[in-house]
């Protein structure tokens, strides 16, 4: 079973419906087993887990913002779904660490083995500006041409994300299994059978040192830190283009997760319902 990776690539968003607007940047991911989080060898001093250094990750951040482990919390998810504790011996986090104590992950993924190191579950935890993130539990798979293992599952859209895009339509989502090594991911939304949104995450893994960190940080020094702002420069394009901003619904789905809002969250939220009401 793998351990500790680097992930490096490219992230591909095509939007093909109404208008078409598409972007494609350099991104890096970490790859952690839960069992070992705290294991020696693991953290350094470039990385650390429930510590500050200039990569970390933190319970609090993932999942019920509360300070039991992220192993902890994503079990209790699963057996809440009708799984048993002991069906999965092994679960890794992909995710974009926080960087310099800061990072908005706008989704990150959990890898669910089995005893048999088959890859059983794969759990996405998207996060929208909102203060709000959702949970999509693919569990379908099958065998491509090549002999591969490749997920792929499709689900009703159940989340708020983008005020470009409606609550309607289905997610078709494709994965390869992290312990083949390179990592292909496709995300895409279509509605009433027609192809709104393409999203696709390629990466080629590198082993985990802390001299890997550090050359992968220094190449991508404010990958994470301009997620917020890329997300705020392309909707500036997409209204340039014509498209219409959307009210955000309350979510009522019981794998919605809402935080409670800081003073800055309310302000985005109140300056988003402006907007919405002056276009």
């Amino acid at each position: 079973m793998l351990q500790h990776r680097i992930y490096t690539g490219k992230i591909i968003h095509s939007r093909v419906a109404p208008v078409k607007h598409s972007f494609c940047y350099n991104a890096f991911f970490l790859c952690l087993p839960l069992n070992d989080l705290n294991k020696k060898g693991s953290n350094n001093f470039i990385f650390g887990y429930n510590r500050w250094r200039c990569l970390s990750i933190h319970d609090k951040d993932y999942l019920y913002e509360n300070r039991q482990s992220i192993k902890t919390k994503i079990e209790a998810v699963l057996k809440k779904q009708g799984y048993a504790e002991h069906d999965f011996t092994a679960i890794f986090l992909l995710t974009v660490p926080k960087v310099l104590g800061y990072v908005f992950n706008p989704v990150s993924f959990y890898y669910c083995y089995d005893a048999a190191g088959v890859l059983q579950v794969i759990v996405a935890e998207v996060n929208n500006t909102y203060h709000e993130r959702h949970l999509y539990i693919f569990s379908p798979s099958r065998q491509s041409a090549e002999g591969a293992a490749e997920f792929h599952c499709q689900l009703q859209k159940r989340f708020f994300v983008s005020p470009f895009n409606n609550m309607k339509g289905d997610y078709d989502f494709h994965s390869t299994d992290i312990s083949d090594g390179q990592l292909s991911i496709k995300f895409d939304l279509y509605r009433e059978g027609a192809a709104v949104l393409y999203t696709k995450m390629a990466m080629h893994p590198k082993p985990w040192s802390a001299k890997n960190l550090m050359v992968t940080l220094l190449a991508m020094p404010l990958f994470a830190a301009l997620t917020s702002t890329r997300i705020a420069w392309h909707a500036i394009m997409l209204k340039r283009r014509g498209m219409r901003t959307l009210l955000k619904p309350t979510p009522t789905d019981a794998l919605t997760i809402r935080h409670k809002k800081t003073l800055w969250h309310r302000t985005l939220l109140s300056l988003h319902h402006r907007f919405h009401r002056k276009h």
